[in-house]
């Protein structure tokens, strides 16, 4: 079932801050989702959330739709500390 189009601008005209640990890069996390889809997506959380971040970008570019989500990389927090 397609996605109609204003779905596609509902969702990337949201006012979003998207907030990645710049820290949670370790690839043998225990939770780390290791997958072969999941590491087509990036090698470890830091750089899955940076490749999906752009991927947005180029999908609002590719079809003239707005993007007004922002991004920020957290140095202090990573998958580890959600453990504790």
């Amino acid at each position: 079932m397609p996605i109609e189009r204003s779905r596609y601008e509902w969702f990337l005209s949201r006012q979003v801050l998207f907030i990645l640990g710049a820290q949670d890069d370790n690839e043998d996390h225990v939770t780390l989702n290791t997958s072969r889809g999941a590491r087509k997506q990036g090698d470890h959380r830091y750089q899955r959330g940076q490749n999906y971040f752009k991927s947005l970008i180029n999908f609002g570019e590719k079809h003239s739709i707005p993007f007004r989500w922002r991004y920020r990389a957290c140095l202090l927090y990573t998958s580890d500390a959600a453990d504790e």
